[in-house]
C-alpha cells in the first residue's frame, strides 16, 4: 500500500514540475505527464531495490 501511495505522490509531483518547466521554457505541455509517469514508474517498480528494500528477518516462530 505504501508503494502505491508513494508512486502516486511522485507521479503528481513530477507532473507538476514538468508542467512548470514547460510553461517557463515554452516547450509542449506533454513534458509534465511524461516526467510524472517516469517518476511514478521508477518509484513504484524500483528496479534497483534502492527504495523498497526487503528485510532478511525470519518470521517469528510460534510457541
Amino acid at each position: 500500500m505504501k508503494r502505491i501511495a508513494a508512486a502516486a505522490l511522485w507521479f503528481y509531483a513530477f507532473w507538476y514540475l514538468g508542467s512548470m518547466i514547460a510553461a517557463l521554457l515554452g516547450v509542449p505541455d506533454l513534458l509534465g505527464p511524461v516526467l510524472g509517469l517516469a517518476a511514478g514508474v521508477v518509484v513504484g517498480i524500483d528496479p534497483r531495490r534502492l527504495i523498497w528494500v526487503r528485510s532478511n528477518r525470519a518470521a517469528p516462530a510460534s510457541a
